[in-house]
């Protein structure tokens, strides 16, 4: 089964695609007071509060959804201690926050203030005065849901439900929405009084006085909003000694006269209305003049669209001068249609697809989620994509790609990591798949610098004591005998030309990559098979000296010869003299003796009893396989292999130690990085060459460690 929704079979592809989707349920409002202590002193910033019954565990039709939706309330989740009160899903229109939500077996109750200073608020609580029905929409996000078909139940809720029917299982709750739209007709609430302060109102009616002249709130400046401010007071005065006292009737029948409206003035320093207005019409002139100056230096018609567009909106000189000058750019040249996705990733991933990087370890960087995306965008080619995260960073790209064009795109940082990490994945991919031996039999350490490390052997010199009756513990000395271990760095390039560019040849970039892989695999393999190979004259390793080397016509690769090789591992001494007690655990052979070794290791081998002569005297050799299965045979193909001035042989074989235990060889990286890496270079200083560069390095070294963790037979005279 392949891994992209949009491949399932129809049922199936629904279920998958429906995970991360909004689950929306209308819900009725309760509106009431907190503070009441506060609001009977006077206090104005009282806040209303409100109470949501979410939902009761049954079923739900809910838009997107193909098939009605249970809920499981066991697995829902609140994405937050205190979640946000929106108007209508808008994360720019705050009404207020929750302050306790409760999920029971059976239902989910919500529980808030109107906490936000907008209008959005002003606007829920002012309308609640006048008791609009407010609804709310309670927001969760599916994690994971289950298709029910239509001859099945399921259970959720304490209840049972028959299919088809989706049952989430796990959701968690983001945010509540006030909405006009109710769940259904029965659904309504009645709004409390409001504890708004006499301030909020006057701001209302002046944002109304305001609207009603053309002017938008939003946009007056300080100075310009205390001037209106002025005009408003002043008609607001007019108006109300112009109003003339009505006759009502009180409840006892008898007609009273009705007071002057109350109205809440605020302050403002003394001044002519008539001399602000001049003022402001003053500025208005001034600001229009500087933007129809501004344009000058940006001839052109957008230039003129976008000075009507200053003028009629209230910009000021400083954001026309930028709308002018991202006007005047030259466009990025787009080849195709579509838009860039929101997150680099996609690209990144898009691209490792495209060379068809192992599935299985691109789910584990990137997530389901993203691969998803990706492969929307997997057949764009390099100049596309290169294309696409400049226009993501907002970089204009000539319209031919020179030098102007290479420095311009790869002035974005996340163009070259993001071909740097696909190259990066490409080479480990690579290195993964090569064929390796030495990190088997080798023991990994790390170096966090170059220099040269001095380590001693494993054994001590003496013995521990019993202790006397006083508690004295005597010294043991490190043995004299050492060896050093150190890292080095190895490396090369890889590039990207402008004919690779304009040919779309990404291809040949992570071909490159892959070779630089298998390469930096294969030099490890070289480097520790001449270490472990290099015996004789010079040799301090494997030698007759170190009782660790065995030669002669008898040493073969045999029944026999094995014995010896165990016998020879099983005797070495330390430095102190004492038996080291290490146990031998693979044999190492070339491929000459493969055969040869897992015979030996066959448990259900016999050998053929073999008649030496033809008289009745005759001996037979013994028929059982006395070391079947103890050791783990590790074919190297290195072991034959000249290096250099240095001969292979396919005779010779090793019994090692495991290398976890007490390693013969030991492989050191920096700072414990063990695979290869790259990273980006820049643009090619030749002048001959125009392209930009990637380098390649790997730092490691192998080094011969403790001599007394293998057995070597050269298997010949």
């Amino acid at each position: 089964m392949k891994r992209y929704p949009n491949r399932y079979p129809p049922i199936l592809a629904s279920a998958r695609s429906l995970i991360e989707r909004p689950l929306n349920l209308l819900a009725a409002v309760e509106f009431g007071e907190i503070d009441a202590a506060a609001k009977a002193d006077g206090d104005e910033k009282a806040l209303k509060t409100f109470k949501i019954l979410a939902y009761t565990g049954g079923t739900l039709e809910l838009y997107g959804w193909p098939y009605p939706v249970v809920i499981d309330l066991a697995g829902m989740q609140v994405g937050a201690k205190s979640i946000a009160a929106l108007k209508d899903h808008s994360t720019s229109l705050v009404v207020g926050h929750t302050t306790n939500i409760e999920i029971a077996p059976s239902r989910v109750v919500a529980q808030g203030v109107v906490s936000g200073a907008g209008p959005a608020a002003r606007e829920v609580a002012q309308s609640s005065i006048n008791g609009f029905p407010w609804q709310a929409s309670v927001g969760a996000m599916a994690k994971k849901a289950d298709f029910i078909a239509e001859s099945q139940t399921g259970q959720a809720n304490g209840k049972t439900f028959k299919g088809p029917v989706y049952i989430v299982r796990k959701s968690v709750l983001k945010e509540i929405s006030f909405t006009v739209h109710g769940a259904d007709d029965k659904s309504s609430a009645r709004i409390a009084a409001s504890a708004a302060s006499q301030q909020e109102e006057f701001d209302m009616e002046f944002e109304k006085w305001l609207q009603a002249k053309g002017i938008t709130p939003g946009d007056l400046s300080t100075a310009e909003e205390e001037s209106q401010r002025v005009l408003y007071n002043a008609e607001m005065e007019a108006a109300a000694k112009e109003t003339p006292p009505k006759d009502t009737k009180a409840p006892d029948g008898k007609p009273v006269q009705a007071s002057a409206p109350d109205l809440k003035i605020v302050p403002a320093p003394a001044a002519d209305p008539v001399v602000v207005m001049r003022q402001n019409v003053a500025a208005e002139y001034q600001r229009i003049a500087a933007i129809e100056a501004i344009s000058v230096k940006y001839p052109g018609a957008e230039s003129r669209v976008i000075v009507a567009k200053a003028v009629g909106e209230g910009w000021d000189e400083s954001k026309a001068e930028l709308e002018m000058l991202r006007g005047s750019r030259p466009k990025v040249f787009s080849v195709g249609s579509g838009k860039p996705p929101a997150d680099k990733n996609v690209i990144e991933a898009a691209l490792c697809l495209s060379q068809a990087l192992p599935e299985k370890g691109l789910l584990a960087s990137y997530g389901e989620d993203t691969l998803t995306k990706a492969d929307t965008y997997r057949r764009l080619g390099l100049r596309r994509t290169i294309e696409l995260c400049a226009q993501m960073a907002g970089i204009d790209l000539p319209m031919s790609v020179d030098t102007g064009w290479m420095r311009a795109a790869f002035s974005n940082t996340d163009l070259s990591g993001i071909l740097g990490a696909v190259a990066n994945k490409a080479l480990a991919a690579a290195f993964a798949a090569t064929r390796q031996i030495a990190s088997r039999i080798a023991a990994s350490r790390s170096h966090m610098n170059f220099h040269s490390h001095t380590i001693y052997s494993m054994a001590l010199n003496g013995d521990l004591k019993q202790v006397g009756p006083r508690g004295e513990l005597k010294h043991l000395d490190l043995s004299e005998e050492s060896y050093t271990r150190q890292v080095e760095t190895r490396g090369a390039v890889l590039g990207l030309s402008r004919a690779d560019i304009i040919n779309d040849e990404l291809g040949a970039f992570t071909d490159l990559a892959r070779m630089l892989g298998r390469k930096a695999a294969i030099s490890r393999e070289r480097v520790a098979a001449l270490a472990l190979n290099e015996t004789g004259a010079g040799s301090t390793f494997f030698t007759t000296a170190n009782s660790n080397y065995i030669e002669g016509a008898s040493t073969n690769l045999q029944l026999s010869s094995l014995g010896t090789g165990v016998q020879t591992f099983r005797d070495q001494t330390g430095p102190d003299g004492d038996p080291v007690s290490i146990e031998p655990r693979l044999l190492l052979v070339p491929t000459a003796l493969e055969e040869t070794a897992k015979a030996l290791m066959d448990r259900t081998a016999r050998l053929l009893a073999i008649q030496l002569g033809s008289t009745s005297s005759a001996k037979k050799e013994p028929d059982v396989n006395v070391w079947a299965g103890d050791f783990e045979v590790i074919v190297w193909e290195w072991l034959s292999a000249t290096i250099g001035t240095q001969a292979g042989s396919s005779l010779a074989w090793y019994l090692l130690a495991d290398p976890a235990d007490v390693a013969a060889l030991e492989i050191s990286y920096l700072n414990g990085q063990q695979e290869p890496v790259i990273e980006y270079f820049g643009l090619d200083q030749d002048v001959s060459t125009l392209g930009v560069s990637w380098r390649c390095y790997y730092d490691f070294g192998v080094d011969r460690a403790e001599k007394r963790a293998g057995v070597k037979s050269k298997g010949s005279a």
